[in-house]
């Protein structure tokens, strides 16, 4: 599943964009590092605002609480790339399997490997002065039911700031290149 955002050329981008019309080439190249620039702003953007926190937050709020910062750390945009007619286009994402299944949800049967769990003691456990131990054990291999709720964090973040950011980004490049364009 893709999320598509369309961001409309403002007036004023286009304004710039026909002063710019002698030199095609660099207004284009200008446009792809301004979106660049902003997909990793984006990037920061979201992580700041959906992907941090303690968590378990509530499925409507369309966040995720961090406990490694694994999938911090994986999340990705591509640099844009130009496919014709006008279009850049610019995917976002991260190689980790469990992103998908927050990102669109996922309702079905997984696997879980045996694992070998080591012997550990909980000191003040729930804050209470009581401690406890846990022997060394094996944990079988079963088949485990899930049902995560599509919480779309990133979407979220893409659908609420893609817009302002980019066409901030590309606004102040191409204005930049006016300026400092010799005629």
């Amino acid at each position: 599943m893709n999320t598509t955002v369309t961001i409309e050329s403002t007036d004023q981008i286009i304004s710039l964009l026909d002063t710019l019309e002698h030199a095609p080439v660099q207004a284009i190249q200008t446009v792809m590092s301004a979106v660049d620039a902003g997909s990793q702003l984006l990037l920061s953007t979201a992580l700041r605002g959906r992907f941090s926190g303690q968590g378990p937050y509530p499925v409507a709020s369309r966040r995720l609480g961090v406990k490694t910062g694994l999938l911090r750390r994986s999340l990705r945009f591509t640099r844009p790339a130009l496919v014709g007619n006008g279009t850049i286009r610019v995917l976002a994402g991260s190689n980790l399997p469990y992103f998908a299944a927050h990102e669109f949800g996922f309702k079905g049967r997984v696997k879980v490997k045996e694992t070998s769990v080591r012997a550990y003691t909980v000191r003040n456990a729930f804050g209470t002065g009581n401690s406890f131990s846990v022997r060394a054990h094996t944990r079988k291999a079963h088949i485990k039911e899930l049902n995560i709720p599509r919480r779309a964090p990133l979407t979220a973040a893409i659908e609420e700031h893609s817009t302002r950011i980019y066409v901030r980004q590309i606004t102040r490049a191409l204005t930049n290149l006016i300026n400092n364009h010799p005629n």
